[in-house]
C-alpha cells in the first residue's frame, strides 16, 4: 500500500492593515464613494474656524485616528491628511444630528480611562502598541466598534475627499495610493468650480 499524505494547504497571504485599507479605499475612491454615513459633502476650510472638539479632544482624537491610519514608507498618516480637522468640520455641519455630535465626543473620557488604566496619563500618551491595545479593548466595549467605525470613516474621507474639503493636502493621500482624479471635482468654498 502506497501511503497517502494530503497535500499541505496554501499558506494565506498575510495582508497588513494599512495594505487592506489601502486597496480598499483605492476602490472606493475610483468608484467615487463615500467612505461614512453617506452624508452629504462638506468643506472643511481653514484652520481659523471655530472648533467642536475642545483642544484636549482634538488632541486624543489625532492620536485615536493616527493610530487607525499610521503613517508609513511614502503613506502619510492620518495627520498629515488632517483627519481631525476634517471629523471636526463633519460634526460641525447642521445636517449631522446632535446625537452623532455628542456620542462622538463622549466617548473620548472612556479611551482616556482605559490608557489611565495602563498606567498613562492619556491616550495620547500612550505607544503605538498601547493605543492599539486601548482600542481593541474599547472595541469589545458597548458602542465601541460601532465608533471606531465612525471614526475611521471620517478618517478615511480625510485620505480619499478632495483636497477641497479640508483633508488629503496636496493629494497627499491620492498620490499615495497611486490614483489619478477625475477632470470634474468640487469648488472651494465660495470660488469657481475646478
Amino acid at each position: 500500500m502506497v501511503p497517502t499524505t494530503s497535500p499541505r494547504p496554501e499558506p494565506r497571504p498575510r495582508y497588513d492593515r494599512r495594505e487592506v485599507l489601502s486597496r480598499a479605499a483605492l476602490l472606493a475612491a475610483a468608484a467615487g464613494l463615500s467612505m461614512t454615513v453617506g452624508l452629504r459633502p462638506r468643506r472643511a476650510s481653514a484652520a481659523d474656524e471655530p472648533r467642536l472638539l475642545s483642544a484636549a479632544e482634538w488632541t486624543t482624537m489625532e492620536a485615536v485616528q493616527e493610530t487607525l491610519w499610521p503613517a508609513g514608507p511614502g503613506i502619510p498618516g492620518a495627520k498629515d491628511l488632517n483627519a481631525t480637522r476634517v471629523l471636526d468640520a463633519a460634526l460641525r455641519d447642521p445636517r449631522v444630528p446632535p446625537i452623532e455630535r455628542e456620542w462622538v465626543r463622549g466617548w473620548i473620557p472612556t479611551l482616556n480611562e482605559l490608557a489611565r488604566a495602563r498606567g498613562a496619563a492619556s491616550f495620547e500618551a500612550l505607544d503605538p502598541a498601547g493605543r492599539e491595545a486601548v482600542l481593541v479593548a474599547f472595541r469589545e466595549q458597548d458602542e465601541g466598534s460601532g465608533w471606531i467605525r465612525l471614526v475611521l470613516g471620517y478618517t478615511l474621507e480625510a485620505v480619499l475627499g478632495d483636497p477641497v474639503h479640508g483633508g488629503n493636502p496636496g493629494e497627499a493621500g491620492w498620490r499615495s495610493m497611486g490614483y489619478e482624479p477625475c477632470d470634474v471635482r468640487p469648488s472651494a468654498p465660495g470660488g469657481p468650480p475646478k
